[in-house]
């Protein structure tokens, strides 16, 4: 069976953010791995260096070279949820830190 989309929190802070060209690949695209340096700058458990425990993810569709999104993060204790939201969604996960 295919896993669960992420389990959504509801979002305390928001954000707009646009594709720069240092985030896309060849084709014009922001690359995946982005949406994790995103999350990092966002969440206070990773600047304050706690690990990160479990990660669930699903990258919905593609983001282009300037495209602005909306960037919605969540908490219920140790558990964050980060979610790009355009015109439609493209990307959203759930990160738990802790020791």
């Amino acid at each position: 069976p295919l896993p669960n989309a992420p389990r959504p929190i509801p979002p305390s802070e928001e954000a707009d953010f646009t594709v720069p060209y240092s985030f896309v690949d060849l084709n014009g695209h922001m690359n995946n791995t982005r949406s994790f340096d995103i999350a990092e700058d966002r969440i206070p458990a990773a600047a304050a260096g706690q690990p990160l425990r479990a990660l669930e993810v699903e990258f919905c569709r593609e983001a282009r070279l300037g495209e602005t999104f909306r960037l919605c993060l969540g908490r219920e204790e140790n558990d964050y949820y980060l979610s790009g939201e355009g015109e439609s969604r493209v990307f959203r996960m759930r990160m738990r830190y802790g020791e």
